[in-house]
């Protein structure tokens, strides 16, 4: 009996560890299995011309998918296994409509009747209504006219008095809203030269730049002739280029500015990866912090 017992809690220890083991292989492949992603576009000189296709898939290709724009038209689609879930449908061609023979019966001829003649009531002129004299105005009736000036001059002098009252309000209302500003700007500032805030923020800024360096492209490319019709867009545009050109290199960044006409020419190509434990190294750092969590917690009670 001891001997069965023992055998069914080795089983029984087997199967839990078969489990565990599966549950952490099944972890490390969600945490450690890159996503990879490449993404391409190209134009011809305008806007109609401009095509483009971001191309992603996991695991050996178990989760693959793509969205892909070109001539005006956006076209998507995941795959999970063997199961599509998306892209465009198939419109089915619109029956055509059935032409019915309708016969057409012609309706049977009925005996003319001749009509009855209709008598037709003679007009009952009705008398005319007496016309009754109009009524004399007297002196008590025309009184009341005279009275009506004195609450008119009463309403004008309360509207006067509403109208002062409503100005008063208006201006305590703006002098309440400045004094609230200046306060909430006093509490602002406080808060951003706290030293606790101050070290949050630098260790939000450095785990941020490390995301930016595990999740940055490991092939990029950049050949374009760029213009818009505000010169000041393009501008912008290149401000913002010249933040990636430190890193992307004189080879793989190359764009021709145009300040004079609307142009969109050029080819692209980034590609890369994703992890997912990326994510999750800087979420437990960032957790951990006490500085972070303090000014999470000074950041909910801020408002009240």
């Amino acid at each position: 009996m001891l001997h069965v017992l023992l055998l069914i809690l080795k089983i029984i220890g087997i199967l839990i560890l078969v489990i565990l083991g599966l549950f952490v292989l099944l972890l490390a492949i969600v945490l450690l299995v890159p996503l990879r992603y490449k993404v391409t576009g190209s134009g011809a000189g305008d806007l109609k011309s401009l095509q483009g296709k971001v191309t992603f898939s996991w695991l050996l290709h178990l989760v693959s998918g793509y969205a892909g724009y070109q001539d005006q038209k956006l076209d998507w689609n995941v795959r999970i296994a063997w199961k599509w879930l998306g892209g465009e449908e198939e419109t089915a061609p619109e029956p055509e409509p059935e032409l019915a023979l309708e016969t057409k019966s012609e309706p049977e001829s009925e005996p003319a009747v001749d009509p009855e003649p209709v008598m037709k009531p003679e007009p009952v002129t009705e008398p005319e209504p007496a016309m009754d004299p109009e009524p004399a105005v007297t002196a008590q009736e025309s009184e009341p006219s005279v009275r009506k000036e004195q609450p008119k001059k009463a309403s004008i002098v309360s509207k006067v008095k509403a109208f002062f009252e409503k100005i008063k309000y208006t201006f305590r209302k703006i002098y309440d809203n400045i004094k609230a500003l200046m306060e909430t700007k006093d509490r602002l500032e406080e808060f951003v030269t706290d030293e606790v805030h101050q070290a949050a923020l630098s260790r939000a800024i450095k785990e941020l730049k490390r995301l930016l360096g595990f999740l940055k492209p490991k092939k990029f490319s950049l050949q374009a002739h760029l213009g818009f019709k505000d010169p000041s867009v393009t501008g912008k545009v290149l401000a913002g280029l010249s933040m990636i050109y430190p890193f992307a290199g004189k080879n793989q960044l190359c764009v021709q500015p145009e300040f004079e006409e609307e142009i969109y020419e050029g080819n692209l190509m980034i590609r890369g990866h994703v992890r997912v434990v990326y994510v999750i190294i800087i979420a437990w750092n960032l957790f951990w912090d006490k500085n972070i969590r303090m000014t999470y917690k000074h950041i909910k009670n801020f408002k009240k």
